[in-house]
């Protein structure tokens, strides 16, 4: 005989398993669909054209490539991974593909989320935790 740990963790009708992969299945294609918008922030196009100044000149910013007056002083590009990351995506397929990876890296992301609350936590109450984070 199951411990009573042991049942916790087991759905007691097949129904509420199935309605769970439903809602879970929903969330995560509304989480991709709300991520599939052209992007917007202007900072994103510094991010790219610093990846390609990397990739063309082969070394990592030692000084703010943009900046006149400071243009000796120190500075670290803590960016640097992801600029190459969206300066090699936008040239294998465009800002399409990067709209497209970026929808799939967050939803993963949601997804692995979601799975790490367990099955103790109610299938509604995840939903519920997850809708303003989706939305904003």
């Amino acid at each position: 005989m199951p411990t009573l740990e042991a049942r916790r963790f087991q759905p007691t009708d097949p129904r509420d398993n199935r309605l769970a992969q439903i809602v879970t299945a929903l969330v995560l294609l509304w989480t991709f669909l709300a991520l599939c918008f052209p992007m917007l922030d202007t900072d994103f196009w510094w991010h790219l054209r610093t990846g390609e100044l990397i990739i063309q000149r082969g070394e990592l910013p030692s000084v703010d490539w943009y900046t006149f007056r400071d243009s000796d002083r120190p500075w670290i590009d803590l960016h640097w991974g992801f600029q190459l990351l969206i300066a090699g995506l936008y040239h294998l397929g465009g800002s399409p593909l990067i709209v497209l990876a970026k929808a799939v890296i967050l939803t993963a992301t949601v997804g692995l989320a979601w799975s790490a609350a367990g099955r103790t936590m109610p299938v509604w109450l995840k939903a519920l935790l997850w809708f303003p984070a989706i939305v904003a």
